[in-house]
């Protein structure tokens, strides 16, 4: 089924790429293009080396999974079929495909995108904002936080039900895409839509671990966030983040869409001691900035070898 009118931000990218497109003067060398936001722009540079920065997944994954976690339930957070043609085009045309993880790599191969145009490197984060707080409260219940949409995408649905009649505290952080999954919220669970710029590290510092848990999610650049804060994190094996866990992440991945695994898991949480934060955020020494990501992402483009490609 696809949308009457599209999606407003798909107009947008429509638009900035025709723009892009008009104003392209060949020789060019190398393009990047965002997908939905593409199209016309590598169809105008013919001669120039695409790149499409991946920076979601599939958008067939995307459809197929909402279909079968919730049925009709999440229709409206569907993409337009207009938009994965629109995308899949882009995919054809690019001679390479940056993603953040193996999760939505993967999600390209399998919807026929060849192996050998696609290289993944992980995101980076900024240490300087995102570090262990000094001053650690103390007391309470164990207060874990979650930051992202209010989306059937990011598996709402399974957090409140999880957190139901736990003794822990839930603190929803985002803007809200499906209205409907904030009724009758549980009582150990609250919402704020909003934060002002610069307070995302403030919450995390009062936090003691950091729940994602997205029934599909290319990366989730907040789960790098919360560990480069002390974090622990609690994330579904379809967040592209769960990679980290493969270089000492702290935390523990629990099966998508599973309610009662991501209870069990989150009753494990226990209130964080400032070693323990450091100590957490230690692991993150075996990833990279913002700068070493660039520095990645460019050697890729200029020779083809970024220092932690994964192919």
């Amino acid at each position: 089924m696809d949308r009457v009118f599209p999606r407003p931000m798909d107009t947008v990218k429509a638009s900035f790429d025709r723009a892009v497109a008009k104003r392209l003067k060949p020789p060019v060398g190398t393009l990047i293009g965002m997908p939905g936001a593409a199209l016309a722009s590598f169809s105008a540079a013919q001669d120039a080396r695409k790149v499409l920065h991946a920076v979601d997944g599939h958008p067939e994954a995307l459809n197929t999974l909402l279909g079968d976690v919730y049925g009709r339930s999440a229709d409206a957070e569907r993409v337009p079929e207009r938009q994965v043609a629109r995308i899949g085009a882009e995919l054809e045309l690019a001679d390479l495909v940056l993603t953040p993880s193996r999760i939505a790599a993967r999600q390209m191969v399998e919807r026929g995108v060849e192996r050998e145009s696609i290289v993944t490197v992980p995101y980076g984060v900024d240490t300087l904002r995102f570090r262990p707080a000094k001053e650690v409260p103390r007391g309470g219940s164990v207060k874990l936080v979650y930051v992202g949409q209010i989306s059937y995408r990011k598996g709402i649905p399974f957090l409140l039900d999880a957190a139901r009649g736990q003794s822990f505290e839930v603190e929803l952080i985002g803007p809200v895409v499906a209205p409907e999954l904030l009724r009758d919220l549980p009582a150990n669970v609250r919402h704020r839509a909003t934060l002002p710029h610069g307070a995302l590290s403030g919450v995390l510092a009062r936090s003691d671990a950091l729940v994602l848990p997205s029934i599909e999610d290319s990366y989730g650049l907040v789960v790098l966030e919360g560990i480069a804060a002390g974090l622990p994190i609690v994330v579904t094996e379809q967040v592209g983040a769960a990679d980290l866990f493969d270089v000492g992440a702290p935390g523990e991945a629990v099966q998508a869409a599973d309610a009662i695994g991501l209870r069990a898991a989150l009753n494990r949480v226990r209130p964080l001691s400032w070693d323990a934060r450091r100590a957490n955020a230690a692991s993150l020494r075996a990833l990279q900035t913002w700068d070493s990501y660039g520095d990645a992402v460019l050697r890729l483009l200029t020779d083809g070898t970024p220092k932690n490609e994964e192919r």
